[in-house]
């Protein structure tokens, strides 16, 4: 009947089909007391990918015979946008904060990869997100880390996947590939936490009066992380 089940449709719904008069104070304490609570549902995976095990193994396996001083990092992108994220925050009664909406919800995207033994966080941002703005991410990567050989591990993102990125190391022997499981990258990609902090900190609640702002309040989080503090965020 509704796609949200609040206090007041629950009430409805025991008045229209079970003919019981319930308060909502009542309905409230019922719903608490069978350990239900309010909150946002997540986005479930579509499958689980059935070779997800022997695909960690592959890539432990690939650590473990690297070359001596190979980086080793973990890849994702995500998209920060001028219009702020709403969470929950401290407020007084009958008093209900305002944001002001920008005038043009505009947009980036921050590539990043974490180093996986130092912490190091590599990041850079594009204006779009399509395979001409990954390749431009991995020539600064390897630009970072000089002669170092590098294991990129990345999900299956289609800017992943595209030919015109498979065929990039071929001619780059100093980047391999490694693509972790399908289904799994919110789950087996340690750089989503990240992004979800850096969002906590960068964009929730609060209104940049440019994307120029915005950028500058990213990269001051971003190049404040210590490798510790990286580790936590991520374990």
């Amino acid at each position: 009947l509704f796609a949200i089940w609040t206090v007041q449709t629950l009430c409805q719904h025991l008045v229209t089909r079970c003919r019981q008069q319930v308060s909502p104070w009542l309905t409230r304490q019922i719903l608490r007391g069978l350990r239900y609570r309010f909150r946002r549902p997540k986005v479930s995976p579509r499958g689980v990918d059935p070779t997800r095990e022997a695909i960690h193994q592959q890539i432990g396996q690939k650590i473990a015979q690297a070359a001596p001083g190979t980086a080793v990092l973990v890849e994702d992108e995500t998209d920060i946008r001028l219009f702020p994220i709403l969470r929950q925050m401290w407020m007084r009664m009958g008093e209900q904060v305002e944001l002001t909406a920008p005038l043009s919800n505009q947009k980036r995207t921050i590539f990043g990869a974490i180093e996986i033994f130092t912490g190091e966080v590599f990041y850079r941002h594009f204006p779009r997100q399509r395979t001409v703005e990954m390749i431009a991410f991995l020539e600064a990567l390897c630009d970072h880390y000089a002669e170092r050989p590098i294991l990129l591990i990345v999900d299956h993102a289609s800017i992943h996947k595209s030919r015109a990125l498979m065929n990039w190391p071929a001619a780059h022997p100093q980047l391999e590939l490694a693509y972790l499981p399908k289904f799994g990258g919110h789950k087996d990609n340690p750089v989503e936490k990240l992004w979800w902090h850096l969002k906590g900190y960068a964009a929730a609640n609060r209104c940049c009066r440019s994307m120029e702002e915005l950028i500058t309040v990213v990269t001051r989080y971003l190049d404040s992380l210590t490798p510790e503090g990286v580790f936590q965020l991520v374990a």
